[in-house]
């Protein structure tokens, strides 16, 4: 099937997700080269030293590790089997203490985190957010939902990206209901708006991570939510106006913030969190993000074609909640800032995926994650086609089929996080692999109008496989980056998860007009899925 070759083109399946991370151990170290050619520096994989030379108790890198994320000895060390006790720099009264929080719980000093290889003329950086004294990558204490929502580091980034993904959705929404209201090519337009909101991910997520590693991460998320509050009352103006075209050039704005926000939101929280709480919150990120997706798709399609006030005022007020949340983030400071920016966004985008493409461990976790965008995208592009000309139900049934997707990613990630426990491993993402692929081939099989039932329990568990897969990729980047290139690599990361929706948009809009059911489309994602994960086991 032409699709179950392209998506493995997309994104094969690395040999570290086999049960129990087992297959070849790859062994490098993650390093930024300093360039006199290039001051921007280069983010790639080179072999490990020989064991005769002196290596400050380097340990090799094994990026699917499942004793635990750190290795002994040094600031720079990388993941090894250590039980996940820390660095013994990092130990109280330790040469790599790296400053104080003080009362309100600050940021570390950065500059105690960098330390130079003395043997090195680049400088190798930890593939690790560093825990701060005292703390391990075994369960934390206060490692719970409840306990990140009330620490003041997580907090404000929390509620920031979810406020801003409400508001990226419910202006879609509602432009997509004024658009097949009032305007004669609605298809077409509809179409083009998913376009327009995606096309920024790949072409300014190279500059973004850029940008991120330059300057200071929260500092920039307060300048891009400054920003979007423009963009808003451009969306005011549209709305009041009854403007299509503006409109869209509130939505291209909205969804260039967004592509500079990305490398930001998930580029933090290695520099506000330990590395043990780094998959609970990436699971409580996913979670809150989908949940914003549907609150804010739901009630953009409720008030698509209410009083245009209303619309403009429902933008603002979050605009003005995203900023306000953003403004708290802590400052923990520029990883890289003497950077030097690239003239060319798309040139920039470019770099970094061949750079990327070089470090061979955060290349698979990318990859890892594109494949869940990419199942994610055909199961709700699938949904509605599914429930209204199979299922025969109405759009009540849509928003119930969202809502069920929705909670099983939440599932889903926050299982992932209970079974990593504090460890950064893609182990996790092989099950979520089979999850999705099993249930995905019991939905084409089983789906039918008298089953409906069934069919929202299939897809829960194609959900729940998505969750299981999300948050340990997404924390394999944040946790073995560079620390002066996290943003980038995240971005790198977000360039492949939007070529992953768009190749997934594509093939299905392909498909779906050739005539193929979504019965059987569900089923060829099933096929993709359990291939993949066959493909991982040799």
């Amino acid at each position: 099937m032409g699709i179950v070759s392209s998506c493995s083109l997309i994104c094969p399946l690395p040999a570290s997700w086999q049960p129990g991370g087992g297959g070849a151990q790859s062994t490098h170290d993650i390093t930024i080269r300093q360039n006199p050619r290039d001051p921007r520096g280069t983010l790639r994989a080179r072999p490990a030293r020989a064991e005769g030379r002196q290596r400050e108790t380097r340990q090799p890198y094994r990026p699917d590790d499942r004793a635990g994320t750190r290795a002994g000895g040094g600031r720079d060390a990388l993941p090894a089997e250590d039980g996940g006790r820390g660095v013994p720099g990092d130990e109280p009264g330790g040469a790599a203490a790296g400053g104080e929080r003080g009362a309100e719980g600050r940021v570390r000093d950065r500059a105690a985190r960098a330390q130079p290889r003395p043997q090195d003329a680049g400088r190798s950086l930890s593939a690790n957010a560093r825990t701060p004294s005292g703390a391990t990558s075994g369960a934390p204490s206060g490692a719970t939902p409840g306990a990140l929502l009330l620490d003041r580091r997580f907090a404000p980034l929390f509620w920031c990206q979810a406020f801003a993904a409400f508001n990226d959705n419910f202006l879609k929404t509602a432009l997509v209901v004024l658009i097949l209201y009032r305007a004669k090519d609605g298809p077409a337009l509809v179409a083009l708006a998913g376009g327009v909101f995606i096309l920024p991910f790949l072409l300014c997520s190279g500059i973004a991570g850029e940008l991120a590693d330059r300057f200071d991460k929260a500092r920039v998320a307060t300048v891009v939510k400054g920003v979007e509050i423009g963009a808003a009352g451009l969306a005011v103006a549209g709305f009041l106006a009854g403007s299509v075209p503006v409109l869209f050039a509130a939505l291209l704005a909205f969804g260039v913030l967004a592509a500079l926000f990305g490398p930001v939101k998930y580029g933090l929280l290695p520099d506000l969190l330990e590395t043990a709480r780094l998959p609970l919150a990436n699971a409580m990120v996913d979670f809150a993000t989908f949940l914003a997706i549907l609150a804010g798709t739901a009630l953009g399609g409720l008030l698509g074609a209410r009083e245009p006030w209303l619309l403009g005022a429902v933008v603002m007020g979050f605009a003005l909640l995203a900023f306000g949340a953003a403004a708290l983030i802590p400052r923990p400071g520029a990883a890289r800032p003497g950077l030097k920016l690239s003239a060319s966004p798309v040139a920039a985008s470019a770099d970094l995926l061949r750079t990327l493409r070089g470090a061979a461990p955060l290349w698979r976790a990318a990859l890892v994650n594109a494949w869940f965008w990419f199942a994610g995208i055909t199961c709700m592009t699938l949904l509605p086609v599914l429930t209204r000309t199979t299922l025969g139900r109405g759009p009540g049934a849509v928003t119930l089929g969202l809502t069920v997707f929705s909670l099983g990613i939440g599932a889903g990630s926050f299982l992932a996080a209970s079974r990593l426990r504090g460890r950064i491993a893609l182990a996790p993402a092989w099950g979520g692999t089979v999850a999705v692929g099993i249930a995905a081939l019991a939905l084409g099989a089983l789906a039918a109008a008298d089953r409906f039932g069934v069919t929202l329990a299939l897809l829960f568990v194609v959900a729940l496989g998505g969750g299981v897969i999300a948050v340990p990729s997404f924390a394999a980047v944040q946790a073995w980056a560079p620390a002066e290139a996290r943003a980038r690599a995240v971005a790198g990361t977000n360039i492949l998860s939007a070529a992953g929706m768009v190749a997934a948009s594509l093939i299905l809009t392909a498909l779906l007009h050739a005539g193929a059911g979504p019965r059987a489309l569900f089923a060829g994602l099933g096929a993709i899925a359990l291939s993949l994960a066959l493909a991982a086991r040799r």
